[in-house]
């Protein structure tokens, strides 16, 4: 399992319905194996999120996102930000 972003990268967020991208871009600020977290103060609700969307473990982001911190970001939504 190769880690597609390193801590110190943009990234793009993917939009889930489009194929557009979400600005502005974020700022990779670490990365770790483990599974993605949409609801961060319900475990058991994430779970079956999870299950339900068939998304497994895999590389995890912890972002910055216009000023906000997002933790256990998945792989599959960021993308490259190219300049």
């Amino acid at each position: 399992m190769i880690m597609k972003f390193k801590a110190g990268q943009l990234a793009w967020i993917i939009s889930s319905c489009s194929d557009e991208l979400i600005s502005p871009p974020v700022l990779i600020l670490s990365s770790y194996p483990g599974s993605p977290k949409i609801f961060i103060n319900d475990p058991i609700k994430n779970e079956k999120w999870l299950e339900y969307e068939d998304i497994g473990s895999g590389w995890v982001y912890d972002i910055m996102y216009a000023g906000n911190i997002e933790v256990s970001v998945s792989e599959e939504w960021l993308t490259r930000f190219d300049i």
